[in-house]
Parts: C-alpha cells; sequence; structure tokens
C-alpha cells in the first residue's frame, strides 16, 4: 500500500483525503516512480469539483489527485527503454483522463511521458515546471510570438504567467505583464519591459504605451476579462487563452485555445534552460503530503502565493536530493 491523495467524489474539498491505495502495477512500456514531490494546479482543484466530465475525463472513484511530478525511478517495463532504476525524471499526467495522478507515493507511467532531471536542477523546481512550462510554450507558439512582437500576459506572474513572462522576454518580445499592483515588480524581475494594473481600465493603459493596441494577447484568467483584453489588441492581432470556450471574434483578431498534453522532449528542453539558469521555475512554498488538501484548499480560495509543491516522500524517508 502507498499513501495518496484520494478524491471519492465531485464534492470539491469536501471529498479529498490523504489515504493509502494499492501499489500501482507497471505495464510493459512502463516506469514505476517513487514519487518525491509533485506540484499544486488549479487543474487539481477544478477535478474535485468533476469540471473535467463534460470532457471525457474520468468519472469513477476513487480517484488519486496530481498532474505535475519528480521524483526517482525505482523499476522499467521490459519493453521500456532510456530510463535505468535510481534515476531522477519528471513529467505530468493529464490526470482525468490517464487516471494516474501523481499525488501518490508510488506511481506507474508510460515511459514516453517523462524525461530525465538535469544536473543543476533540483526536484521541487523540476516537479513545478511541466503543466506550467508546457503550456506557456503553447501560449506562444499558438500566437506565433518573436522578436520585436508586444505581448500583453494577463496573469504574468502566476504559475504559467511566470514562464510566459521569461520565454517571450527571451524571443525579444516587448512583454506587457497585467497584475496587480503588488506584484509589479515581480513581473518586472521575470522580464516584463511595461506593467499595467490589472484592476484599471486595461484597454486605456495598453493605448497609452502602445496606441494601436497589443501584437498578442495571452490570456491566463479567462472569460471575464475577454473584453478589456481583445479592446487592448491591435486589428489584426493574435488572442491566445488556455480557457477552451469559444472567443467572441472581432476586428480580425484570430483567436486560439490551448490545451497542454505530454511533451517529453519539449519538457526536457525547458528543464536545460532551468538547469542552465536560463529559466527560472519558482517554488514559493513546499508542504508535506498531510498538508496538500490544506494547500489544496488555499490556492481554492485564491490565498496561495506563487507555487505550492507537495513533498510526498517526506513520511516514507525518502532520498529528497
Amino acid at each position: 500500500m502507498v499513501r495518496a491523495v484520494v478524491l471519492s467524489s465531485f464534492d470539491g474539498l469536501g471529498g479529498v483525503d490523504v489515504r493509502e491505495v494499492d501499489e500501482p502495477v507497471v505495464t510493459d512500456d512502463g516506469v514505476l516512480i517513487r514519487v518525491v514531490y509533485a506540484a499544486l494546479g488549479p487543474w487539481d482543484v477544478a477535478t474535485t469539483h468533476g469540471a473535467f466530465v463534460g470532457a471525457g475525463g474520468g468519472t469513477g472513484f476513487l480517484q488519486v489527485l496530481g498532474w505535475d511530478f519528480a521524483g526517482i525511478v525505482e523499476g522499467v517495463g521490459s519493453e521500456a527503454s532510456g530510463f535505468t532504476s535510481g534515476e531522477r525524471v519528471l513529467g505530468f499526467s493529464p490526470q482525468p483522463w490517464s487516471g494516474i495522478g501523481a499525488l501518490a507515493e508510488l506511481i506507474a507511467v508510460p515511459a514516453d511521458t517523462i524525461t530525465a532531471v538535469p544536473t543543476g536542477l533540483d526536484l521541487p523546481a523540476a516537479a513545478a515546471l511541466p503543466v506550467s512550462g508546457l503550456t506557456a510554450i503553447l501560449t506562444l507558439n499558438s500566437g506565433a510570438v518573436e522578436s520585436g512582437d508586444a505581448v500583453l500576459v494577463v496573469g504574468a506572474t502566476g504559475g504559467v504567467g511566470g514562464f510566459v513572462t521569461q520565454l517571450a522576454q527571451a524571443r525579444g518580445a516587448r512583454v506587457i505583464a497585467s497584475v496587480a499592483a503588488s506584484a509589479a515588480d515581480a513581473a518586472r524581475e521575470l522580464g516584463a519591459s511595461d506593467v499595467v494594473d490589472r484592476d484599471g481600465d486595461l484597454a486605456g493603459q495598453i493605448k497609452e504605451l502602445i496606441g494601436p493596441g497589443v501584437d498578442v494577447t495571452i490570456d491566463l484568467v479567462g472569460p471575464q476579462v475577454w473584453p478589456a483584453e481583445l479592446a487592448a489588441t491591435r486589428e489584426g492581432g493574435r488572442f491566445v487563452t488556455t480557457t477552451p470556450a469559444a472567443v467572441p471574434l472581432e476586428r480580425d483578431i484570430t483567436a486560439t485555445s490551448v490545451g497542454v498534453q505530454p511533451d517529453p522532449s519539449t519538457l526536457a528542453s525547458l528543464a536545460q534552460a532551468c538547469a542552465q539558469g536560463q529559466l527560472v521555475s519558482r517554488v514559493a512554498r513546499i508542504v508535506p503530503l498531510d498538508q496538500a488538501v490544506d494547500a489544496l484548499a488555499a490556492l481554492e480560495r485564491g490565498r496561495a502565493k506563487g507555487k505550492v509543491v507537495v513533498n510526498v516522500a517526506e513520511a516514507a524517508g525518502a532520498d529528497l536530493s
């Protein structure tokens, strides 16, 4: 038996607790991983309310929660290749669809969904990288962001937004961060050229900076701010959102919605950039497995400041290096 954070109903966090579950069975093409750290995200909270059921997510119980993880290989299936026992790895499992949750002491995942943790990247930072980093790359690629573009990032210091800001700046874009006034300095530290107040007149602030509006808007917040974001985007500009819904198009603006999937090759490149200091995977707080439900509650209330990572292996006395 292994300990895990388990969902027993779609009653929000009232259906979540920490309990023992059966050890996973490794398939021939799979890898058994002792999870050391697993990162929390808003998608974990959404799962507890059944948010992904309409998109084909699992409806059965019990479900182990968690997407992002970093840990140590414990075993390799007979047809899996590229990994050895004792190796550090990271990855993510799209839990509502895969049925494999990362918030467990042991998980078994397909070998083609993970990658090695490079020397120089610690496991907490590795665990915080996969979903947010890969989503950031998707938004930039979907928006065709390139050098010289003016890019508005709404939610620029969040889990995904922090990577978007850094990666867009690295491409040579002029990043304009829409954040709370208290996060202005953090946005600039991440690479934003300009900062606007998310609680002010967004379109008005953008027009003062760039008359016609930005070339690309990357929305990481949702439909409630779409009207202001579209008004801040130039005619013929590009609009990218992480919300799976139709964007009301106007002024020849093109819109794309992105959804992340495991991509070990791109993840390996992101991890290497972090290991070399070219990209920062920020961890605000590390909590033990027993406090994971409380940490999810703080995330749901909007009280979690920065990325929270769960130390899954602490109680088991695993090597945390």
